[in-house]
C-alpha cells in the first residue's frame, strides 16, 4: 500500500519524488534496491559514532545512513 500511494503521488499527481516521504515499520530487503529513489541513491553516505545513555548505562555504536543494522 505504501509503495502504491507513493507511485500514485509521483506519477499521477506529479509530486516530486524528494517530497514523497514514508516510513517502513520493518527494514526493506537490502537486495531490493528498486525501493530506493534516485534521490536517495544520490545522497552522500553519512557515518557517525553514536553514544546513548539510558539509566546511567552508556551504549556506543557505529551508525551508517545507508546500511541496515543487523
Amino acid at each position: 500500500m505504501i509503495k502504491g500511494i507513493a507511485d500514485y503521488l509521483k506519477k499521477d499527481k506529479k509530486v516530486p519524488a524528494i517530497q514523497v516521504l514514508f516510513e517502513y515499520f520493518t527494514a526493506p530487503d537490502e537486495e531490493n534496491t528498486e525501493e530506493m529513489s534516485e534521490e536517495f541513491k544520490a545522497i552522500a553516505n553519512i557515518e557517525s559514532m553514536v553514544t546513548v545513555i539510558i539509566d546511567d548505562d552508556e551504549y556506543s555504536f557505529h551508525l551508517n545512513s545507508k546500511k541496515r543494522v543487523s
